[in-house]
């Protein structure tokens, strides 16, 4: 795609979605940001890693960093001190729609996308999906920021080195929020974030074997 091209289409649009911890509500002070960038049919992959890259650079934007031989091929990037790890999801459209209706069901949301773009959007809908299904939102973000406190000290966050990835702990933890909300309404999770933060310590310890 013209980089110029590319360069006037962004100005036009007022549009980004954020994903994982960011659209959840459980980023901590240091977090990196995910986010996934939407485009209609016409912009392919290469696009991506070629003159989405180079506006970026046009920007300023630091250590950028293409990614693209993963399940979900992604941009690593540093912008005003903040690091962004985006992927790129393609919709089977000319048009990218405001807002994107999540609501639809999954054969026609994901009809005609590829599987990459699939896997880059799957975590902001599982996001919103977890907002609706997860009894005590509230108590599942501490819950959620206590294990994320936990695998940081432990420096066990890193999937590639066969660790369980973030959204295998926010699964996780939305499990233990539906075990125990159903038994106990949740009742004693409604507690300090030290009690959280053993809770969520014994339950990976008892069933994840850490």
């Amino acid at each position: 795609m013209d980089h110029g091209l590319l360069l006037y289409i962004g100005s036009q649009l007022d549009f980004d979605t954020e994903q994982s911890s960011t659209v959840i509500g459980a980023s901590c002070v240091g977090s990196d940001v995910d986010a996934v960038l939407l485009v209609p049919h016409f912009v392919e992959h290469e696009d991506f890693f070629s003159s989405f890259i180079q506006t970026l650079k046009d920007l300023n934007v630091e250590d950028l960093l293409g990614v693209p031989e993963t399940l979900v091929p992604l941009i690593k990037m540093k912008f005003e001190g903040i690091v962004i790890d985006m992927a790129m999801s393609r919709l089977n459209s000319s048009t990218v729609p405001v807002p994107l209706d999540f609501n639809q069901p999954p054969e026609e949301l994901y009809f005609g996308v590829d599987h990459a773009s699939i896997r880059g959007l799957s975590g902001v809908h599982l996001a919103r999906e977890l907002r609706e299904l997860v009894p005590c939102y509230p108590s599942f973000i501490q819950l959620i920021k206590a294990i994320k406190l936990w695998v940081s000290r432990r420096a066990i966050g890193q999937y590639v080195y066969g660790f369980p990835s973030s959204i295998a702990w926010t699964i996780m933890a939305a499990y233990i929020c539906k075990k125990v909300h159903s038994k106990v309404r949740l009742a004693f999770m409604n507690v300090s974030h030290v009690n959280l933060y053993y809770f969520g310590l014994h339950y990976a310890r008892k069933n994840m074997g850490l």
